[in-house]
């Protein structure tokens, strides 16, 4: 999982979207075509929290999803 708190809904999808990317590119060595595949077909969002003026967004990847990567 990797998370983002900003001011606006859409500033916080992009930083939990930015954190998993980095750490997939960090962690599993993928390049950025990779992480972009991985991104477009394995990644959900949930929103955890909304609290005035903050928006809190959570990017998951499941474990079936993660244990392919490399295969």
């Amino acid at each position: 999982m990797a998370m983002g708190i900003a001011g606006s809904l859409n500033e916080a999808l992009q930083q939990a979207t930015t954190n998993m990317a980095r750490w997939l590119e960090r962690d599993f060595k993928l390049n950025r075509a990779e992480v972009a595949y991985v991104l477009g077909t394995a990644m959900n969002y949930d929103v955890a929290e909304v609290v005035d003026p903050q928006y809190h967004v959570v990017a998951r990847l499941s474990k079936g999803a993660l244990s392919r990567i490399g295969q």
